[in-house]
């Protein structure tokens, strides 16, 4: 929407840079704290919050492009309503960007769940969690490495290897959308 109307674009970016300035293990702090009983529900509540802001300003700087282009000019001239306009000429061509933004966001939310698990703070994860066999185990690194080190590393594989299957579906998603010049 920010695209198509930039005085709303104004007002969610202004937004987003207020909620980008608050840092993830504060905001993750504030609300496990001053909500004990939220458990996993709070972790993943910050992990969404905190995940909007940036996919809100990538995404309004890419469809700022996209609204510039010529189909969506003619379908706008043509009378086609906002919600036409959103869903099917400016979304089909942000698919890679989607499924990119997928990725970083999965990896931001382990990030949180691990910062949550590795400071103690009251989740119900539970002990069967990556995050909390380093905090386990850190004491004793120097007896044995591996058990920080493979939890971390598995921790690292899952990132890479969901961040690599995103930019995979993105590519294989991009070559159906349309760009200027195209027929419907």
């Amino acid at each position: 929407m920010s695209a198509l109307w930039p005085r709303v674009g104004v007002v969610i970016e202004r937004c987003a840079d207020l909620a980008i300035l608050l840092p993830a293990v504060l905001a993750l702090l504030l609300v496990v704290l001053s909500w004990p009983s939220a458990g996993t529900l709070g972790v993943v509540l910050v992990a969404i919050a905190l995940g909007i802001p940036y996919s809100a300003r990538v995404f309004a700087a890419a469809a700022t492009g996209i609204a510039a282009t010529g189909y969506v000019e003619a379908a706008r001239l043509g009378g086609e309503s906002v919600g036409y306009l959103i869903f099917r000429e400016m979304l089909p061509n942000m698919r890679e960007l989607f499924f990119t933004q997928l990725g970083l966001r999965f990896v931001e939310a382990m990030y949180i769940v691990a910062t949550a698990a590795f400071l103690r703070l009251p989740t119900s994860l539970g002990s069967a969690n990556w995050a909390v066999m380093v905090r386990d185990n850190v004491s004793g690194i120097l007896l044995n490495p591996w058990a920080v080190l493979a939890p971390s590393l598995a921790i690292g594989i899952v990132a890479v290897s969901v961040n690599l299957l995103a930019a995979a579906l993105g590519h294989t998603q991009a070559g159906r959308t349309r760009s200027v010049g195209d027929r419907q």
